[in-house]
């Protein structure tokens, strides 16, 4: 496991970003990295991206497993595929980023971010491109805005992100 010495003086999270298909391999390492950090007050947050690959069984008993464990979750890009497919449970999720086009295509898009933002959930929406695409988004209760508009892709947000 890779080691790192670092100054966690202010942090509160620490982020690793993993292809859902090594997730099962890394469980193990990935608890006792947890368990470290925990007794620092710092949570691990996995960031599952590259998620072509068609989950199995296996890799969501696997994130299940490891969120009893006390790890956090981000996913990256969640599509409304995803979210037809169910198959594996949004409230397990503390950050969903979903690209703007996609948002848009939810057909009950208030009742989703009613329901997320309910849920103590942080929706990050992405690929915001124009004055226009982000002025409509500040009316909606989405607080947290992403993409090429703020010249480099970066968070934009009217809270700080708490888990």
């Amino acid at each position: 496991m890779l080691l790192l010495k670092i100054n966690y003086k202010n942090a509160k999270f620490i982020t690793i970003n993993i292809d859902i298909t090594s997730m099962k391999k890394l469980k193990n390492r990935l608890k006792t990295l947890n368990k470290k950090l925990h007794s620092s007050s710092i949570f691990l947050l996995i960031k599952i991206t590259k998620r072509e690959h068609i989950l199995t069984k296996d890799i969501v008993q696997s994130i299940y497993e490891l969120n009893d464990f006390g790890i956090k979750f981000s996913v990256d890009d969640i599509t409304i595929r995803d979210l037809q497919m169910k198959l594996i449970k949004l409230n397990i999720f503390e950050i969903i980023k979903i690209k703007l086009s996609d948002l848009y295509k939810i057909p009950n898009k208030e009742e989703f971010i009613k329901n997320m933002n309910g849920r103590k959930k942080k929706i990050v929406v992405d690929n915001i491109e124009n004055i226009k695409d982000a002025n409509n988004l500040l009316c909606e209760p989405i607080n947290y805005l992403q993409g090429n508009l703020f010249y480099n892709p970066q968070v934009i947000s009217k809270k700080e992100i708490n888990i």
